[in-house]
């Protein structure tokens, strides 16, 4: 009988065991864009949204910061707006397990509305304030623009006009910063009050504007506001000043010894506003008594669909007005125009403060022009105007986005997020963050822009260095003329200078009015990348 050669079952289960250990063990292909666990985190803000008088903007912050999103690392940050009113704030629903910032926007809201809680015995209002000072005590940050900052303030010096007594009496103190101007006062009722007519002050740079103007207001003055780059704020921003909105804000005085990590991260020009030729601003005198306000302010008042803002704005349609010879004085030369604290307990809230306007337009050039001293003068037929402003080359929504990453950064600070992780410095579009650093030769970039009502483009800029110290110029490499599937570019380094190092930035194209109008040239890169 002749043996019959049968595999070795054991032998053959053995060999397979040893082949599946090698190819386990081996590594798995893998290619730098490999997909990677990305983390969505939501920054919660609540908008303070009881608005009165002076519109505070809140459809721009809403469209500045709802649902806009950054990538840094594995995690894509967004922000979520919720607007807030007074009866929330009563209810207690400003929590620390709802929100993490409370945004206090300037005009009607910050600015005004918070008068109404000038009077500190009033059971609503004792509730209001303590609603906000437990929100900030327990964790919750507070970013203040302008007006917004009035109402978390008070002077310092003791008031000297019944304006500055109510903001004064308003003021929550939960930071240790202190309000700072010369004056500030409501034309016509200063007057009524028996105060000069100068008591207005740096109000008039808010109330001596053209209310009646269509379209672009150019009220209150843009100034190059001197930064701190080693704030995590401006990190990454390429200059020294930036050119920055400002409507009548106060500037601020930081305690000689504060209580808690306090930073001046702005100030104000060296030049005082009230001495530049170009932004300083003359004192007018209300003359037309109670004859010259009736008559033009009833008249405005039945004009008006909502009978609430005709009364509280009526005095604006009052004349006549005479111009003097003495200039409304700032006292800002160089003083704090954004501050951030930390508040001194374990729960260590952030609490920004700024005096201009980052979620309004600017302007370059120009200078103050003052109106003719007629018969018929009024604060809505302007007391003043800007003339001779340099053409804008951009369109309206990329000088209104100017600031908005000033903004943008503020707010996520305060959400306390990683300083590495702030969104991005500049412009109207962005490079999105290139994960991770080393890249091989073709790469997908994403991109990110500000929607507008025209046709928009993306247009690509590029520049390389093979040391990662000099770099070669600028170079377009391509647009992305479809938003409808997200904005990208597939970057080809053999089409380019190869290997090396990149740096990234994009430029926003809209067509409007049969023409292309670009966004300007950022400072510095959006992102960058080594190609291996």
């Amino acid at each position: 009988m002749t043996k019959e050669l049968i595999p070795n079952k054991n032998k053959s289960t053995t060999i397979l065991l040893f082949l599946l250990l090698i190819f386990t063990m081996s590594p798995t292909p893998t290619t730098a864009n490999a997909p990677t666990n990305m983390e969505m985190r939501h920054l919660r803000i609540a908008l303070y949204a009881q608005d009165v008088i002076v519109p505070s903007g809140l459809d721009i912050w809403i469209r500045m910061l709802d649902r806009f999103q950054w990538t840094a690392g594995n995690i894509t940050y967004q922000f979520d707006v919720t607007s807030i009113y007074d009866k929330d704030i009563y209810r207690g629903h400003l929590t620390t397990a709802s929100y993490d910032v409370l945004l206090m926007p300037g005009g009607g809201g910050g600015g005004y509305m918070t008068l109404t809680k000038s009077h500190p015995n009033l059971p609503r209002v004792k509730i209001w304030k303590q609603h906000i000072l437990d929100f900030v005590k327990n964790g919750g940050s507070y970013a203040g623009v302008c007006g917004g900052t009035y109402s978390l303030l008070g002077l310092d010096r003791k008031p000297q006009t019944p304006f500055e007594r109510l903001f004064d009496r308003s003021a929550i103190n939960i930071s240790c910063v202190k309000l700072s101007f010369p004056t500030w006062a409501t034309p016509i009722f200063c007057q009524w009050a028996g105060l000069k007519p100068d008591a207005v002050g740096i109000g008039a740079y808010l109330f001596y504007t053209g209310w009646n103007q269509k379209g672009v207001i150019h009220s209150g003055a843009p100034l190059d506001i001197s930064v701190n780059r080693s704030h995590p704020i401006f990190n990454g921003y390429l200059n020294d000043t930036v050119h920055f909105r400002w409507i009548a804000g106060p500037a601020y005085t930081v305690p000689v010894h504060p209580d808690r990590d306090v930073s001046v991260v702005a100030r104000y020009p060296t030049e005082e506003i009230s001495d530049n030729s170009d932004t300083q601003l003359h004192i007018w005198r209300y003359t037309g008594g109670i004859r010259g306000f009736l008559p033009n302010a009833l008249q405005y008042l039945f004009k008006e669909n909502t009978v609430l803002n005709g009364l509280l704005n009526m005095y604006l349609h009052a004349g006549d007005w005479t111009k003097t010879d003495t200039i409304i004085q700032t006292n800002f030369s160089d003083k704090p125009f954004i501050t951030t604290e930390v508040y001194p307990n374990a729960n260590a809230a952030r609490i920004f403060l700024c005096s201009g306007h980052p979620e309004a337009y600017v302007w370059w050039g120009g200078h103050i022009v003052e109106a003719n001293d007629t018969a018929h003068n009024s604060l809505n037929s302007s007391l003043y105007t800007w003339t001779g402003i340099i053409p804008e080359n951009q369109t309206l929504a990329d000088e209104q986005t100017y600031n908005w990453w000033i903004a943008r950064r503020a707010i996520a600070w305060c959400a306390k997020i990683p300083t590495t992780d702030l969104p991005p410095v500049y412009g109207a579009s962005q490079v999105m963050h290139i994960i991770p650093y080393e890249q091989p030769p073709v790469v997908s970039l994403a991109g990110n822009a500000e929607h507008s009502s025209g046709e928009v483009a993306l247009d690509l800029y590029i520049r390389y260095s093979s040391d990662n110290i000099s770099w070669r110029p600028w170079t377009y490499y391509g647009t992305d003329a479809n938003e409808m599937d997200g904005w990208h570019w597939t970057f080809d380094a053999g089409q380019a200078n190869g290997t090396g190092y990149y740096q990234f930035y994009s430029l926003r194209r809209v067509h409007q009015a049969d023409q292309w109008v670009n966004e300007t040239m950022p400072s510095g890169p959006d992102a960058s990348a080594h190609i291996i």
